[in-house]
């Protein structure tokens, strides 16, 4: 990610009126924040001003509305704004797969499934090879509840990346895996000889569960709340729904990216009649 915000100032020093140098920029930064490199504050700050460079160089960008709607999503959550700036980027664009792919991730969260569903499906169409489109269609079924759907569409993604690792789409296959209580899948997604493949081979999901709570009390003391919506879908899976709350909390606070699913994450079930849960919605306006 460093290289690639290196190579787009340096392209925006030699063509500082090039307005997919600044889309690409603000695209790198949004990464860091989706990806846990850097607090989402911090990463979101750096990629606003730049997609709005590139709106303002380019009004007809697809990328920098897509970048705009992204941290309307993620970070801002105006969830009308996203809206509106991923329906301008489909206009634009209609045939950006990327583009029809975070349409749908975002109308899935949204709890708009058939829509979601229709979206994702058009970006596969558009790219029926790309392992991250069929990954995220995956995602979809997942928030829509259709977790055999789920299941397929990852198996799916597995297979058009010949043997390499899922990579980035491992956290979306493993939810599933977890949801379904696919003890087999879920082995094969953690790394061979790791505790956390020991825990799920000799006490199935609630085993991995309570290993990954113990890594993420270690790997988050430098940043606290950087695992804090993982954390929280953890402790609500082991009904620890005090624990939860207080995680969601965090999350809710830093503006952790992940907060966008929480109206359709199946982990928080149990939370769902929760007041306290319920004022988390409110105030997310969801």
């Amino acid at each position: 990610m460093a290289k690639a915000i290196e190579y787009y100032q340096a392209a925006i020093q030699i063509a500082p009126d090039y307005a997919p140098a600044y889309s690409g920029l603000a695209a790198a930064y949004s990464k860091r924040g989706t990806y846990l490199i850097v607090p989402p504050k911090e990463s979101y700050a750096l990629a606003r001003p730049n997609a709005e460079k590139a709106l303002t160089l380019d009004p007809q960008s697809a990328d920098a509305h897509s970048e705009l709607a992204l941290i309307a999503w993620l970070y801002d959550w105006n969830w009308d704004l996203a809206d509106r700036e991923f329906r301008r980027a489909v206009e634009l664009n209609p045939e950006s797969s990327s583009i029809h792919e975070r349409y749908a991730n975002f109308l899935g969260e949204m709890n708009r499934r058939d829509e979601a569903i229709a979206e994702a499906q058009l970006a596969v169409q558009i790219d029926p090879l790309s392992a991250l489109v069929r990954s995220d269609l995956g995602y979809v079924y997942f928030t829509a509840g259709r977790y055999d759907e789920a299941r397929d569409a990852i198996k799916e993604a597995k297979e058009r990346l010949m043997g390499r690792s899922l990579g980035n789409f491992t956290p979306i296959a493993i939810l599933i895996s977890e949801q379904a209580g696919d003890i087999e899948q879920l082995a094969e997604l953690v790394s061979p000889d790791s505790e956390l493949r020991r825990a799920v081979l000799k006490d199935g999901v609630k085993g991995y569960w309570h290993k990954q709570l113990d890594h993420f009390e270690v790997d988050a003391e430098d940043w606290p709340s950087q695992y804090s919506y993982r954390k929280a879908e953890l402790l609500a899976r082991l009904g620890e729904n005090n624990r939860a709350i207080k995680e969601l909390e965090k999350a809710y606070e830093t503006h952790h990216h992940c907060m966008t699913g929480i109206k359709v994450d199946a982990a928080f079930d149990g939370l769902r009649n929760d007041p306290r849960f319920k004022d988390l919605l409110i105030r997310m306006h969801l």
